[in-house]
């Protein structure tokens, strides 16, 4: 097989010695020719040696040197719609890519709107959701993270959102979730029990509300919720 991926590389106009090769690896040999900009031959070596690492890390370059180059006269949806074919061939692989390393880079050169619609495919919560609060995408994060059931994230995502949103605008990214009022009342009893009164007032709850004035009347200890 190596001399197999020697002829190819050879044939491309790159000057390589089976010595190289054994020295660099195929890893090496991929990195080569992604510096070349030649992605397909990459492809098709990474395939040929069964290497489902290298295929991701291929498209994903790939990918990531479309979004440089693309033309500002682009929309955002038909870049989208090139990028993903090839990016979603490899979703449910053994060595999936990360849409979330692919949407960092359409962020960097200012494409927002296609580095959301490149988030919605991430499968990992821990990468999805803190790309979507650096974006300002607060409800969309918080969506995300109580879709997933991530106890953790929901509350590293209200850390987050408690420190940038006032407290009304807060409640109301709140109010369709129950997971994450559940995870506020936690945390607030620990820790603040005026955002915890405001948060029964707003959501309308007098019995909670009367139920803490109580237990700071009498110094109870705080309960969870």
């Amino acid at each position: 097989k190596e001399a197999r991926v020697l002829s190819a590389v050879r044939a491309s106009g790159t000057l390589l010695t089976r010595a190289q090769l054994d020295d660099i690896g195929l890893g090496g040999v991929v990195a080569l020719l992604l510096a070349q900009a030649q992605h397909l031959l990459a492809l098709r070596i990474a395939e040929f040696m069964q290497t489902p690492r290298l295929q991701a890390e291929v498209v994903m370059h790939w990918a990531r040197s479309k979004i440089r180059a693309a033309a500002a006269a682009m929309s955002d949806e038909a870049l989208l719609s090139t990028l993903l074919p090839k990016l979603s061939a490899l979703a449910h692989t053994r060595a999936p890519v990360s849409f979330a390393q692919v949407s960092t880079e359409a962020m960097a050169v200012g494409r927002r709107a296609l580095a959301t619609r490149l988030l919605e495919f991430e499968t990992q919560p821990a990468r999805q959701v803190p790309l979507l609060l650096q974006m300002g995408e607060d409800k969309l994060a918080l969506q995300k993270a109580v879709a997933y059931a991530d106890a953790e994230l929901v509350s590293l995502l209200l850390l987050h959102l408690r420190a940038r949103r006032a407290p009304a605008e807060l409640f109301e990214l709140l109010r369709p979730h129950a997971l994450a009022q559940r995870l506020l009342v936690r945390y607030c009893l620990a820790r603040d029990r005026e955002l915890l009164k405001a948060f029964f007032y707003h959501a309308d709850r007098p019995a909670d509300a009367a139920a803490l004035a109580l237990e700071e009347g009498y110094g109870s200890p705080p309960r969870g919720r």
